[in-house]
């Protein structure tokens, strides 16, 4: 990377891409040499902003995600070099490991080399002067959008699986605790029927107390009226008693009075 660093001030040497591979669409910042840094900002499909290693290891993520890197790592063309193409004729090891990479195209009774099998899928897409084909172009294209908006789409259905999967998660310990929960319930009902069942004979005998009592206060009540009514009787007899004590005592003083007057009448009788 000396090659990139500037002569005429103490600065890092910058570099940033905007690169189109794949489903992919971002911009790739670096900066070498003095203050050193990375950034990286996703457009399409999804956007991501990130910086210094992760964003080193998420572009690398990308590219080996998207493309033959060792093919890529053969191919690419250094800065201030012969833009042409190797002479693989001379270097066998680098067309042999450039056909294992890119794996060998079969055309009739005879095997294409790697240069042809890539000339051969440039002109599907490409005249010989290197102008773009509309017809396969434009099918891939429309296919990518196509693979795009269903990528979109089973991604917004793996969203609502995973929210599902986790709702689900939620309603099983929910279940699980309320499960648990239940033998207490049972054994709370069982206990809460039980002590009902005593207050229900516990109301019974209540209910059968207040009406022996009841039925006691009116014995009560008639035995009351009964003694009132003796004692009644008892004070008129004792009243009678009193009468006939005092007649009795009348009747003594009266014979008395009687004897006497009957005495004073015979002496007058005898003068």
């Amino acid at each position: 990377m000396r090659f990139t660093k500037r002569v005429d001030r103490d600065v890092g040497a910058e570099v940033e891409a905007d690169v189109e591979i794949g489903t992919y669409q971002f911009t790739y910042f670096k900066r070498f040499h003095k203050d050193r840094e990375t950034r990286l900002t996703v457009h399409v499909p999804k956007a991501e902003n990130l910086t210094g290693r992760e964003a080193h290891d998420r572009v690398q993520q990308i590219l080996s995600g998207s493309l033959d890197t060792n093919l890529w790592m053969a191919l690419r063309i250094i800065q201030g070099h012969n833009l042409e193409m190797p002479e693989l004729h001379n270097q066998p090891a680098l067309a042999q490991a450039l056909d294992r990479s890119a794996g060998q195209a079969k055309s009739g009774e005879r095997e294409e080399s790697l240069y042809e099998a890539a000339q051969s899928e440039f002109l599907q897409y490409f005249t010989d002067k290197g102008k773009e084909k509309e017809g396969p172009v434009g099918r891939a294209r429309t296919q990518a959008v196509t693979t795009a908006e269903r990528e979109q789409e089973l991604n917004r259905q793996l969203k609502e699986l995973e929210d599902h999967v986790t709702r689900f998660a939620i309603l099983t310990k929910e279940t699980d605790t309320l499960s648990r929960s239940l033998s207490s319930l049972e054994s709370a009902e069982k206990n809460a029927q039980e002590a009902w069942d005593v207050v229900s004979k516990l109301s019974e005998n209540l209910d059968r107390c207040k009406s022996a009592n009841e039925l006691a206060e009116q014995k009560l009540t008639t035995a009351e009226k009964a003694v009132e009514q003796r004692n009644q009787l008892v004070q008129a007899v004792q009243d009678g008693m009193k009468k006939v004590e005092e007649a009795s005592a009348n009747e003594v003083v009266s014979a008395k009075g009687l004897a006497g007057a009957k005495a004073s009448l015979e002496s007058a009788t005898q003068v």
